[in-house]
């Protein structure tokens, strides 16, 4: 049999979550066939660079495929001939019929369902940074994530909850002994009392600190999905997604379920923008602590 040849390239209108995701549909494919070769997009090499899946990391499918861009639609998530473009769709379309999006994938390129876990390789360095960082806090810690509230990203937005609530949450954790650290880019808002690691860290760094911390708080974002590589508990707050697509069964996942939720997996989130954002309104400081009771204890 010739060999496979695949060329992965993530979902521009998705983040790294999505790409992470697609992770077990390809790990099943170099299963059912070992003699496969597996090329990612370039510009994703930065967060993929540890990953034994990839043979490498190229700018276009034409720098390794025989078809002639004219066929490609053909070999779209096609696993059938010799050829194949993983170009995978992370927007189910209908949340209340739709699978988790880690087995939506698979179902896009025909494959069984799998677990909803997300293996991710980790370069030694970056885990000997992370238990640095670990030790030098000297007691236990959670990993905080808040989405910038001013963004052009609708999504982003409606998934963020409200700066004041977190700082009471952190400020919760902190008079129970423990540390917090916000992770996410430089210019997200810090939340008073957590330490500051925005913009301090590559995407290795960032996953390698969930093998140390002791639990997770935030929304559903990209580090939502780190928890499901680390194992790691969390309580996760939804609000445009609901948490049977995107969330994970070993954390507490908050979820209202309102009349407009989920309003970006039914497609409604280009209806303008949510100025009440009610979903995350909803929940409240006092439930937040109750469920990290649940971790803590």
């Amino acid at each position: 049999m010739a060999r496979k040849v695949i060329y992965f390239k993530p979902n521009a209108t998705g983040g790294i979550g999505d790409a992470l995701m697609a992770l077990p549909a390809l790990e099943r494919i170099k299963t059912l066939y070992p003699d496969s070769a597996i090329y990612c997009k370039h510009n994703y090499r930065r967060i993929f660079k540890h990953q034994p899946l990839f043979e490498g990391f190229v700018d276009r499918a034409e720098d390794i495929l025989k078809t002639p861009p004219t066929g490609y639609k053909q070999i779209f998530n096609k696993l059938e001939g010799p050829e194949c473009i993983i170009y995978p769709d992370c927007w189910p379309p209908l949340a209340e019929s739709a699978p988790h999006a880690i087995n939506f994938i698979c179902c896009q390129l025909g494959l069984d369902e799998v677990a909803e876990k997300i293996n991710f390789k980790m370069a030694k360095a970056d885990i000997d940074w992370a238990g640095e960082v670990a030790r030098q806090l000297g007691r236990k810690f959670f990993i905080l994530h808040q989405p910038c509230p001013v963004t052009r990203c609708k999504c982003s937005l409606r998934k963020s909850w409200y700066n004041e609530r977190w700082v009471e949450v952190v400020r919760w954790l902190k008079g129970r002994g423990y540390a917090v650290i916000q992770l996410g880019v430089v210019f997200e808002q810090s939340v008073a009392g957590a330490v500051k690691f925005m913009g301090r860290t590559s995407i290795q760094q960032a996953l390698a600190l969930f093998r140390f911390a002791h639990g997770f708080i935030g929304v559903d974002s990209v580090f939502n999905h780190a928890t499901s590589i680390a194992s790691l508990p969390g309580v996760v707050l939804f609000g445009a997604t609901t948490p049977r697509i995107w969330g994970y069964k070993h954390n507490v996942n908050i979820y209202k379920g309102l009349e407009c939720q989920p309003c970006f997996d039914r497609r409604r989130l280009m209806e303008g923008d949510c100025p009440e954002r009610n979903c995350m309104k909803s929940i409240s400081v006092d439930e937040v602590i109750q469920h990290l009771t649940e971790i803590i204890h």
